[in-house]
């Protein structure tokens, strides 16, 4: 009798620590799971938050906006199919001071420009922006994660950008 008892006690303590190990992997899965992909929305949040206002971005029925701001007044806007943007051409040009997102037929000006009343063609968007490197890195990580992000369907990522 005292065997069966022993066998009974050992085949329950081994359920008992696989149960006991399935409840802590469940309380602590959040924080195990792999997080969760960066969405345009947030993407979009990031790089506005780093604007400051100063500039907008916005997208509208998968057509990047980039509004422009002196104050409350806008004076330019930047239109282009985000289709059309290289999220490999996406960069920091540290010597003009400018976070640049070229199209990706470098001859095609795929960028519309409304720019004090007259209408004019690019082949690029640009920032001029003066922040430290991270954030000049993190806004590049951005433009070319919303890019990828709309372009290609398959397209995850979840690191952050700085």
């Amino acid at each position: 009798m005292c065997v069966v008892y022993d066998k009974i006690n050992k085949e329950f303590s081994k359920r008992r620590k696989f149960f006991l190990l399935l409840l802590i992997l469940s309380v602590f899965s959040p924080a195990i799971k792999a997080q969760e992909n960066i969405t345009v929305q947030q993407t979009l949040d990031y790089i506005n938050q780093k604007f400051g206002g100063k500039y907008v971005v916005s997208i509208n029925y998968g057509v990047l906006i980039a509004s422009y701001f002196d104050g409350e007044t806008k004076y330019r806007e930047d239109q282009s199919s985000i289709k059309e943007l290289d999220a490999n051409k996406v960069y920091y040009n540290a010597k003009a001071g400018m976070l640049l997102i070229n199209c990706t037929n470098p001859q095609k000006k795929c960028v519309t420009r409304e720019f004090l009343g007259k209408r004019l063609f690019y082949s690029r968007i640009s920032f001029p922006v003066s922040y430290g490197q991270k954030t000049n890195d993190g806004l590049v990580k951005a433009f070319q994660h919303l890019i990828r992000l709309i372009n290609d369907k398959n397209y995850e990522n979840s690191e952050p950008f700085e």
